[in-house]
């Protein structure tokens, strides 16, 4: 499994090469080059492999432009990197909302993003993806039912995001 992960929670602006290249480092590199070597090791024979995206890969979420785009460019090689595997070879991904640990602290964000989840949910949703052996691992009914709800409404992301956005734009003095 890829686990990696961390973000920023900054501008984007303000974001320096050091930052760039650390977060994709370490949040992107490492699952596509675990993944090839998965790859490498079985050749054609059976194997699984779970990378961790995140429900920021579908909603970009203010203050968090860097990690978004890791987790997005996780997501979409997955898709396209399906393409690629034989008959009984598997990439799931997770894809979490925000879970209860210091993640966003750790961040810099001033609060967590709504709604929150329970590590031990993500847990076990991951170990019963592995065995309904699903491509995409939703630990929360939440994130799937707004993707569609958003599909037939695009406002809806507005309306979810319009106080993370204010409280971004108060905290950097964005316009």
């Amino acid at each position: 499994m890829a686990n990696a992960g961390f973000a920023y929670y900054e501008e984007m602006a303000a974001a320096t090469w050091e930052h760039i290249e650390a977060i994709f480092s370490a949040n992107v590199i490492p699952g596509l080059y675990c993944a090839g070597k998965m790859k490498d090791l079985h050749g054609d024979g059976p194997y699984g492999f779970v990378a961790m995206a995140s429900g920021f890969s579908f909603l970009p979420y203010p203050g968090y432009a860097l990690y978004c785009g890791t987790k997005a460019a996780l997501c979409h090689f997955a898709e396209a990197y399906r393409f690629e595997l034989g008959k009984g070879q598997r990439f799931q991904v997770v894809y979490p909302i925000a879970t209860k640990t210091a993640f966003f602290e750790r961040a810099g964000a001033p609060s967590m993003p709504w709604p929150v989840q329970h590590v031990d949910t993500v847990a076990r949703a991951i170990l019963s993806g592995i065995k309904k052996e699903k491509r995409r691992i939703y630990p929360s009914r939440l994130l799937p039912l707004y993707l569609a709800i958003e599909g037939w409404f695009p406002w809806a992301r507005r309306i979810y995001l319009s106080g993370a956005v204010k409280a971004f734009r108060s905290r950097f003095k964005a316009r």
